[in-house]
């Protein structure tokens, strides 16, 4: 095989290919690529936001993530870690793919949203999706309960082209006195 050429660090901003936190959101996930996301409800990207304990200030956990991203895993470069946001990159060892990997610790509250995707789109396995979930477990962080209102295209299963509420009634004028 020939030699392995690097993409480029996406743009930061608010399209499907971009990285960063704007207004305390990430960018949706791309359809059809390796990304999941605690703020992206699509069913094949979403995760569920993760909780650290009531006791830590955000800068405590922030801190202990930064040191366990480190300390366990070579392939990760940290390449900003501002007071809430933290982003790294993952190398596959062979490939030569990067995973963009982010996380915000939200304020007033003990969440932490991330989002990792495969630079440059494509498939990755699952890699992406297993890593987070590792991570989590690692820093002993539980999952967030989140309910959504799914409406069901296929109904009962779950698929890429669900929908999700709460959506204005139909046919109803928001001006009638039964709304204000």
């Amino acid at each position: 095989s020939g030699p392995v050429v690097e993409l480029p660090v996406p743009p930061e901003g608010n399209c499907p290919s971009c990285i960063g936190i704007v207004d305390g959101f990430f960018a949706d996930c791309n359809s059809g690529t390796s990304c999941v996301s605690s703020q992206d409800d699509s069913p094949a990207h979403f995760q569920e936001p993760w909780e650290y304990d009531t006791s830590l200030a955000y800068s405590d956990a922030r801190d202990r993530l930064l040191s366990l991203l480190s300390r366990n895993y070579p392939s990760c470069e940290i390449t900003r870690a501002d007071d809430r946001y933290i982003r790294a990159e993952f190398r596959d060892g062979g490939g030569g793919q990067v995973d963009d990997v982010e996380f915000y610790f939200t304020p007033n509250d003990a969440t932490v949203q991330f989002r990792s995707a495969l630079r440059g789109g494509g498939r990755d396995g699952g890699r992406n999706k297993q890593r987070m979930e590792t991570l989590r477990r690692e820093m002993r962080w539980t999952k967030v309960p989140v309910l959504r209102n799914r409406r069901r295209l296929f109904g009962v299963v779950e698929s890429p082209w669900d929908s999700f509420g709460p959506s204005a009634p139909r046919n109803v004028d928001p001006l009638e006195s039964q709304y204000k």
